[in-house]
């Protein structure tokens, strides 16, 4: 009869140490699981976007918002605004679109003959997201606004889908050089 008492003891505190052991971690499973959520890229959010939409929007035309980009919470509202950063990104893909010339292309190639082809490639390509710009009644009079952008984020997201569909996702990473080149001085 002793060693039930004591083997119904063990068992007891046994159980004991396993409730509080999943009530401390309790806490941790909760955070991971709504981790695991707001990275979850399919989540349509209350704009209509997805996450994953609504983050390479921002990141595309450096937009600014509400939320942390890089850990959007699907539930929360989310709103973006115009900050410098759209400024000059805007300033650039006008610049690319409707001013750049062969001139141009050609400082940043390496040698003469692939720079030659690399320059004709990319014009051509410029004149196609000029096409596809003027399907969105953008002409070289009636350029590309930030305000636009804010305001009609579906098609700045299939705007920015035919840069990436013309090869021409490079603008953003070349940004800062061309800014500085060729636009700061004319604002």
């Amino acid at each position: 009869m002793r060693y039930n008492k004591l083997w119904v003891k063990k068992i007891g505190i046994s159980i004991l140490l396993a409730v509080i052991l999943v009530g401390c971690h309790k806490e941790e499973i909760k955070e991971e699981i709504k981790e695991e959520v707001i990275n979850q890229d399919d989540i349509v959010m209350s704009n209509g976007f997805t996450v994953k939409e609504n983050v390479e929007y921002a990141i595309f035309y450096d937009i600014s918002s509400n939320q942390n980009i890089l850990k959007i919470d699907p539930y929360q509202e989310i709103e973006f605004y115009n900050a410098p950063m759209l400024e000059r990104n805007i300033a650039v893909h006008n610049y690319m679109i409707w001013e750049y010339t062969i001139d141009d292309v050609g400082e940043a190639t390496f040698t003469e003959e692939e720079g030659d082809k690399y320059a004709q490639e990319t014009l051509d390509q410029l004149a196609k997201m000029r096409e596809v710009c003027n399907s969105y009644g953008f002409t070289n009079e009636n350029r590309l606004t930030s305000e636009w952008v804010i305001e009609n984020q579906k098609e700045a997201l299939e705007l920015r889908q035919a840069y990436i569909d013309l090869k021409l996702y490079w603008i953003s990473e070349s940004m800062i050089s061309l800014y500085e080149r060729f636009i700061k001085d004319k604002e």
